[in-house]
Parts: C-alpha cells; structure tokens; sequence
C-alpha cells in the first residue's frame, strides 16, 4: 500500500471543501476569460474560499487587489488563488490553465511552472497535507516516506517534485 495517495478532486473536497461562499466580481471576470476549460473552477474555488489545506496553500477570491504590485501585466494574465501565508502566490494562467508558483522576491524570474492544471494543484496541496500529517507523527527516519511522497508528486507531473518550491524536511 503506498504512503501516500492521490485522491480523487471529489474526495478531497469532500474532506476539505465547505458550503459556496460566493466569488467576487474580479473573481468572476477573470475565470470568464478561461473559456469553458475553467467551468470547474467557477464551480470549486467557491467550496475551497477560506480552506487552508496545507501550510503552503491557503485558498482565497482574487478581488482585484494589488496582490503582485511589483509586476502589475500578471494581473491580466494570471487569477492568484491561494497563498502560502509569506507573500507568495499560486496563481493559474488564465489561457493555459496551467499553475504557477509566483515567489514575490525573486525579482528576476518570480514564476515556476509546476507543470500541472487546477485539479493537479489541488492534489498536490492534498499530498502535502498528507506529507505534514506524516510528519506530525514524528517518524525517526522520514527518507523513505520522502521518495514515496516525490513518487506520488511525479505522478502529477514528473518533474514536480524539483519544480515545488519549498523543500520537504
């Protein structure tokens, strides 16, 4: 049996996900420009509003404010929709679809592709969630369980596991 699993968006939602809090006007602007790929999204980022399912993930409604000042193009380009409490942001491409890591003091290049779209990001901040309750049994020896995590992250994407920002230990 493998350490660490994949779930299904249902199930996680199930486990994370609360009554539609509704997005606002910004919000709902800019995931009208996603075209009909981001349907989902309309329909899920509402259950997540306020959800932090991981340390590094915290679910929020892009409103519209300065959220990345120091690069004001990304506004129209990218829907921030979550953070990770330090002044950085998840954001998803608003054409692509694809999720990006946006580091708010790398001034050089502030985005990482991780090479995953919506539903991939949101298993991947379940994954994490697994790796902190892992972690908060306080193992002896947690090398094993890393490789079983990275393993599971290259199901996402295969080279996630060198493209996710923070480091695991």
């Amino acid at each position: 049996m493998e350490q660490f699993v994949i779930r299904a968006p249902q199930v996680i939602l199930t486990r994370w996900g609360h009554a539609p809090t509704p997005l606002p006007s910004a919000t709902q602007e800019k995931l009208s420009r996603c075209g009909d790929d981001a349907v989902y999204v309309r329909d899920v980022l509402p259950r997540l509003l306020g959800v932090s399912i991981s340390a590094e993930v915290s679910f929020f409604a892009d409103a519209g404010q300065e959220l990345y000042m120091e690069f004001p193009a990304l506004a129209e380009e990218y829907l921030a929709i979550a953070d990770d409490g330090q002044g950085d942001l998840w954001l998803m491409h608003l054409r692509r679809g694809a999720m990006y890591f946006f580091d708010h003091g790398a001034w050089e290049t502030p985005l990482t592709e991780l090479a995953i779209d919506f539903w991939g990001f949101l298993q991947l901040a379940d994954l994490m969630a697994q790796w902190e309750d892992f972690l908060d049994e306080e193992p002896s020896d947690t090398s094993q369980a890393e490789e079983h995590l990275r393993g599971a992250m290259r199901e996402l994407a295969p080279g996630l596991p060198e493209t996710y920002p923070f480091a695991l230990t």
